[in-house]
């Protein structure tokens, strides 16, 4: 009898003992959730060296958690792939009707406002691009997080 209670309590305390190395390696995650803290202070003297004001800020920054550094660069590089496929480039969009051959040969060219008018078609034409590269933007992270 006495030799497995003492079976027993040794079993226990070998149990016990690696239930308190499992809480290190929690710890050791909880740890990267912490933010890293910024605090700045501003003093103002006046000319006697006396303290008339004090401002100060904080800033938290939370950091990645691991593995998910890597999740958002492959994502951004998707993204900037799927952007390329699918949209031109925006020079085509500024310059495409505007330095062309029969700039000289136009009949507003020799107006007062010919670039401001040409601009402002040029800027129609950019708001409808980038309302098309937004939809590419959501449809591809719609798609990722299925």
């Amino acid at each position: 009898m006495k030799k497995i209670s003492l079976l027993l309590m040794l079993l226990l305390t070998i149990s016990s003992c690696n239930a308190q190395t499992n809480t290190d390696k929690n710890k050791g995650n909880n740890e990267a959730v912490k933010p890293k803290t910024n605090i700045v202070v501003h003093k103002e003297y006046d000319e006697n060296g006396n303290l008339i004001r004090v401002d100060s800020s904080y800033t938290y920054v939370y950091s990645t958690l691991k593995n998910d550094s890597l999740l958002q660069k492959k994502l951004f590089d998707n993204l900037k792939l799927d952007l390329n496929n699918n949209s031109q480039n925006i020079d085509s969009i500024l310059f495409n009707n505007f330095f062309n051959d029969d700039l000289f040969k136009m009949n507003d060219f020799y107006t007062d406002h010919f670039f401001n008018d040409n601009f402002k078609l040029q800027e129609k034409q950019l708001k409808q691009y980038l309302k098309r590269l937004d939809s590419i933007k959501n449809q591809f992270y719609k798609n990722s997080f299925k």
